[in-house]
């Protein structure tokens, strides 16, 4: 009703790949981002997380035309990962390998995927591959010639029931499951063949096969907002988080470099030319005089030292420098009393 304005905080630090609503049924959305393997999570209207798919090397959501099957696919750049997932059961129910995939298309009945490589995208390998929404590849065609756009033809709406996934898929996805944690300890070993050498392979053999670092599950409200983007992260719009307190040592190492650059602007200082010198009693400035004064009384004094710790050439040398500044000094001491 556009009654509902807000920002949503991830807790994943990144770009986000794609953002989608459901077609159909509980009004929800979906969003893929952070840096891969990427993270996918489903909201309700009201922005909340809902449900967790776990990481994935996936840039792209494709939902069936009735929103009960969701794809989340990684092409262009990626190796083409495809899962499955049914969104009101929230389960698993296939998965494939769909390489160089530059057009997706759902079928209007929501059982059938085609995976097409296409011109202008990709100048090679032209062709499609008709697959079922469990993952298993049922047909492939290649062209030698430019293979230019490829889908499904539309239907009306209602024509086609929506249909939750047969027992076979769930079935075969529980299979896998059970296999990745140890499997039947009474199957005979076979021999390695290739994947695509395979007949009858499971399309859900490689599924969660790469390591992750967030399971698929409901997601707890209160984790969900305890959980922060990595440092460094800025949310446009948000309050600038606080300072931190020094610790003691912190403020030490402060103070230390505070006064070491005090210390070398007063070297600059006492190194650039006197403004003063050479000026008439009543055109000079008091302010200048009197700094001009401390840098000379301070020079005097290092140079009262190095007379007393010197040798005896240092020593001659010193004293005419000595004399020079002590006359500056009685000048300069003059012309503030006079003004």
């Amino acid at each position: 009703s556009g009654n509902l304005d807000q920002r949503i905080e991830l807790p994943r630090a990144g770009a986000i790949f794609d953002a989608k609503w459901a077609p159909r049924g509980n009004p929800q959305f979906i969003v893929v981002y952070g840096s891969q393997p990427a993270r996918a999570t489903l909201f309700n209207a009201k922005c909340e997380p809902v449900f967790d798919f776990g990481q994935g090397a996936w840039n792209c959501i494709n939902f069936s035309p009735h929103g009960r099957f969701v794809a989340l696919c990684g092409f262009q750049s990626l190796s083409g990962d495809v899962e499955v997932w049914d969104r009101n059961t929230e389960q698993l129910v296939g998965a494939a390998k769909m390489v160089h995939t530059t057009s997706f298309s759902w079928s209007p009945c929501s059982r059938y995927i085609i995976a097409a490589t296409s011109f202008p995208r990709l100048r090679v390998d032209n062709g499609y591959r008709l697959y079922e929404y469990n993952g298993t590849l049922l047909e492939t065609k290649d062209f030698d010639k430019y293979l230019l756009q490829c889908e499904f033809l539309p239907a009306a709406s209602g024509v086609y029931p929506d249909r939750p996934a047969s027992p076979r898929s769930l079935e075969l996805a529980k299979k896998n499951a059970e296999g990745a944690k140890g499997g039947d300890a009474s199957a005979k070993a076979q021999p390695y063949r290739p994947p695509a050498a395979r007949q009858g392979a499971d399309p859900l053999g490689f599924v969660r096969s790469r390591s992750v670092k967030v399971a698929p599950g409901k997601v707890d409200a209160a984790v969900w907002k305890s959980q922060k983007a990595s440092k460094g992260a800025v949310v446009p719009g948000a309050p600038a988080e606080e300072p931190k307190a020094l610790t003691a040592s912190q403020k030490k190492n402060r103070r230390k470099k505070a006064k070491k650059q005090e210390q070398k602007a007063s070297e600059e200082a006492e190194k650039l030319p006197n403004p003063t010198e050479g000026a008439t009693g009543e055109g000079d400035d008091v302010t200048a005089l009197q700094k001009r004064l401390r840098n000379l009384k301070k020079k005097l004094r290092k140079a009262q030292e190095r007379k007393q710790n010197g040798d005896t050439a240092e020593q001659s040398e010193v004293a005419h420098s000595v004399g020079t500044i002590e006359k500056e000094i009685d000048d300069i001491e003059k012309k503030i009393a006079v003004m």
